[in-house]
């Protein structure tokens, strides 16, 4: 193993610490780089394979001063993720941008395969696009908006299919289960959640998952948190069995995760006390001289490749031989793999790459050598930590705290460095109690409704029972005193129609005759919303109206004179008739009238209120039914001038069955 460049490349100019890189497959490669600068970097060959030459993409300058969070190579395409929500797809042959996508919230995790890209936000929420390679076409295909209620951490997707569908998992910190879902079929599998109390320890710390990997249907999890021993879960995402790795020895006392990857049946971790452990196909516990920040498995090689602070790049054999090692004069923080050879990046943003070839007798000796140093074998007695910096003086992110401070030591300034790294938020047993409490509460309870729900409740409601265009949504709506010359209005409230705007006649209520509706729709409206309650009152009032004119026009009636010089307005029979039958009515006890009732309607309401005097339905009941003829058969309507009228309103001049039930 020997490194390519003479000199190392920069990330960034001013010395930024690298986070994440992604590289291409085949050699040479195309890789890419994000960290603590607000930038995204590439590199792109050029040359023969055997003589290659990299050279930067000036294309993905125009990105920067965008904070980037994460990036993926795959399949010839180059995707990052922004903080503010924005992700950008690149072609790694031509460079040139082919798809832009939003999240339309703060990304915090990211997954590419050769047909997907999926995203987590801080919001909790889950988001997939089916973008095939070597395809134009990119839509949205998932969406899952309250997957969690902290930041999703982990987003993986599988490269191969599974029962010819793509499969998304997703590790929800707060609610501390593994969703399953298969995305061809848009469906959720499995939720795999553990069977232990919120308040035991192992719960806490399998919540607290620092990296979680899937390879083909195999889930590998690495969580840890402050005081207790890290935690390996595994599970298979297909057949919902999920499981905690025995392996003690290599975990007890171990301190925080910094780095680890899984593939082809190896897990490998990287402590921050300089430990290096694999387990599965194979398991051992090896050293560096300082905190193991960078681990890679090439699972076509069965080898392991680690970097830490003490600048050793190793190469390790499946059953925990040292192969080859090489000081890069630079602290390791980032790795990425291709068939044979390596990416490196470093805490003050150095960029080199170590070549994998087959080792000379002279490198096997030295390697030998190394191996039997006990440092190799046994922790050391001092492990040397990482010093990174980071650099935000050009970052288009706009910070309210962080003062003048924008480039530094993250030992020095983590409070600064939180305004645009957001920091991993701890999962407690008091978060994961709560969460248990409002999933096993009382199934029956509902959350008291928002007014968005009441409004679209009423608007549901209005529609069932055949909303017309002319009704408003607001029954407090309010109108200018400059639509009153446009005629009388629509005595159902929630409605804004004028007679002068609607180019006729309103109709008006069969019984009271006091309220004019634009349609039979407002009747039955503003029926159901009270006018059921004033109608009877309306027709009391109009007929002690009625009874006080009828009155006077009697008494007027009864002078010699006036009866002779016909100056009363209703002289002649059927005037005389209908004032003497009012007043029949109002004095039963003076006896019976002395001219008979002709046939009209007048007749008919006077029956009306008899019947009401005497207990019977009356006039709310006489109004009622005319309501209730929409439902019922058509026939004669109390209180109504018309027969067969089926709603109950009437006018002056129609005489003819209706079928509506209005008048003009």
């Amino acid at each position: 193993m020997e490194v390519f460049f003479e000199s190392n490349l920069r990330f960034w100019p001013q010395g930024a610490t690298v986070t994440q890189l992604a590289a291409s497959s085949s050699w040479p490669p195309c890789f890419a780089a994000v960290g603590y600068a607000p930038c995204l970097r590439a590199w792109k060959p050029e040359g023969e394979a055997t003589a290659a030459q990299f050279s930067p993409v000036h294309s993905l300058l125009e990105v920067d001063g965008s904070n980037f969070v994460a990036c993926c190579i795959q399949d010839g395409r180059l995707a990052a993720a922004e903080s503010s929500g924005r992700i950008g797809i690149w072609n790694t042959t031509t460079w040139n941008r082919v798809h832009t996508l939003s999240a339309g919230a703060e990304i915090t995790a990211l997954a590419l395969s050769n047909a997907h890209v999926a995203v987590g936000t801080a919001c909790g929420a889950v988001m997939a696009w089916q973008c095939e390679a070597g395809s134009e076409e990119c839509k949205q295909v998932f969406v899952a908006r309250q997957v969690d209620t902290v930041p999703i951490r982990t987003v993986l997707l599988n490269h191969t299919k599974y029962a010819e569908g793509r499969l998304l998992v997703v590790h929800s910190a707060g609610r501390n289960s593994v969703n399953v879902w298969h995305l061809t079929e848009r469906r959720l599998m499995h939720r795999l959640v553990r069977k232990t109390a919120p308040s035991d320890a192992s719960a806490v710390v399998s919540a607290n998952m620092h990296f979680a990997f899937l390879d083909a249907v195999l889930f590998a999890g690495v969580s840890w948190c402050e005081g207790h021993d890290p935690m390996i879960q595994l599970a298979h995402v297909v057949e919902a069995d999920m499981q905690d790795m025995g392996a003690s020895e290599r975990l007890s006392g171990r301190g925080r995760p910094l780095a680890a990857d899984f593939a082809g049946g190896l897990l490998a971790v990287g402590f921050e006390d300089g430990a290096l452990a694999v387990f599965g196909r194979y398991g051992w516990l090896r050293w560096h001289g300082g905190s193991v920040g960078a681990v890679k498995v090439l699972p076509h090689r069965t080898q392991v490749v680690s970097g830490g602070a003490d600048k050793q790049l190793c190469l390790w054999s499946g059953e925990g031989t040292l192969l080859a090692c090489v000081d890069v004069s630079f602290q390791i923080t980032a790795l990425a793999c291709s068939d044979c050879a390596v990416v490196v990046g470093g805490a003050q943003g150095e960029m080199q790459i170590a070549v994998l070839e087959a080792a000379s007798e002279e490198q096997v000796q030295k390697v030998k050598a190394q191996e039997q140093q006990p440092e190799r074998s046994a922790q050391p007695q001092h492990c040397t930590q990482y010093d990174l910096l980071f650099d935000y003086r050009t970052s288009l992110l706009k910070t309210q705290d962080s003062g003048t401070v924008k480039h530094g030591h993250v030992s020095s300034h983590p409070d600064v460095l939180a305004h645009y790294v957001r920091p991993r938020t701890p999962i407690t047993a008091e978060h994961l109690a709560a969460h248990a409490a409002a999933k096993d509460g009382d199934p029956g309870a509902k959350p008291e409704p928002t007014e968005e729900q009441k409004e679209a409740a009423k608007r549901k409601s209005l529609q069932q029972m055949g909303e017309a265009s002319s009704v408003a949504r607001n029954a407090a709506a309010a109108l200018p005193s400059s639509v009153d010359k446009l005629g009388e209005k629509c005595a159902n409230p929630s409605c804004l129609t004028r007679s002068g705007a609607k180019g006729g006649q309103f109709m008006r209520c069969g019984s009271c005759k006091e309220r004019r509706y634009c349609s039979q729709h407002c009747q039955r409206t503003h029926w159901r919303d009270g006018h059921s309650k004033e109608c009877a009152e309306l027709v009391r009032r109009r007929l002690e109206r009625q009874r006080l004119s009828d009155d006077s026009n009697a008494s007027k009636a009864q002078r010699p004179g006036d009866q002779e010089a016909g100056t009363n307005s209703n002289c002649g029979p059927e005037g005389i008739a209908t004032s003497q039958a009012s007043a029949a009515h109002y004095h039963r006890q003076a006896g019976p009238p002395p001219t008979a009732h002709p046939q009209g309607s007048l007749q008919r309401s006077t029956a009306q209120v008899q019947q009401q005097e005497s207990g019977g339905p009356g006039v709310q009941g006489s109004c009622a039914s005319e309501m209730e003829a929409h439902q019922h058969t058509a026939g004669t309507v109390p209180g109504s001038d018309l027969k067969g009228c089926s709603t109950g309103m009437q006018g002056r001049d129609m005489r003819e069955e209706c079928s509506t039930g209005m008048q003009g």
